[in-house]
C-alpha cells in the first residue's frame, strides 16, 4: 500500500511549481533590458516595380534588428508592415535609446534591398507609425 501524501508535501510541490511558472513567464529582473520599439505603416514601391517582400530595420552598425513581411492589398499597389526593433540589450549591434535605425525594402529573395529614407531615432517601448515610400528619384520615410 502506498503512503498518503502529506499536506506539507502537496503545498511544497504547489509552491515550487508556481515559482517555476513565474520564472518562465516573468523572467529575472537581472536580465531585463530595454523593450523593443514597434514601427508600422504602409509601403509604396518604386514606380513600375512590384511591392517588396520584406521590410528590415538595420542599425548604424549594419545589424538587422527587426524584419517583417509586407502584406499586400488586393490592388497590389500598396502594402503594410509592422515590426519590432530590438535593442542592444537583446542583440549586439542593435541600437540603444537615442541611437538611430534605418529601414530597407527587400524586393528579392536574397538581399536585393533598397534603403528608404533617413534614419529614425530608436525609442524603446515606443509604437511609431512610419510610412515607407520608394520612388525612382528619392526614397522617403514619413511619420503621419
Amino acid at each position: 500500500m502506498s503512503r498518503p501524501t502529506s499536506r506539507k508535501t502537496v503545498l511544497a510541490s504547489l509552491l515550487a511549481f508556481t515559482l517555476l511558472l513565474c520564472s518562465y513567464t516573468v523572467g529575472s529582473s537581472a536580465y531585463a533590458g530595454e523593450p523593443a520599439a514597434v514601427f508600422h505603416g504602409y509601403v509604396v514601391p518604386e514606380a513600375g516595380s512590384g511591392l517588396p517582400k520584406r521590410v528590415r530595420a538595420v542599425s548604424e552598425q549594419g545589424v538587422v534588428c527587426g524584419s517583417s513581411n509586407v502584406t499586400t492589398t488586393a490592388s497590389q499597389t500598396v502594402g503594410f508592415y509592422a515590426l519590432s526593433v530590438v535593442s542592444a540589450d537583446s542583440k549586439d549591434g542593435c541600437p540603444s535609446a537615442g541611437e538611430s535605425v534605418r529601414f530597407v525594402l527587400v524586393y528579392g529573395l536574397i538581399d536585393e534591398d533598397a534603403p528608404v529614407g533617413d534614419s529614425v531615432p530608436f525609442e524603446p517601448g515606443a509604437v511609431t507609425a512610419l510610412h515607407l515610400v520608394h520612388t525612382a528619384h528619392a526614397a522617403s520615410a514619413s511619420r503621419p
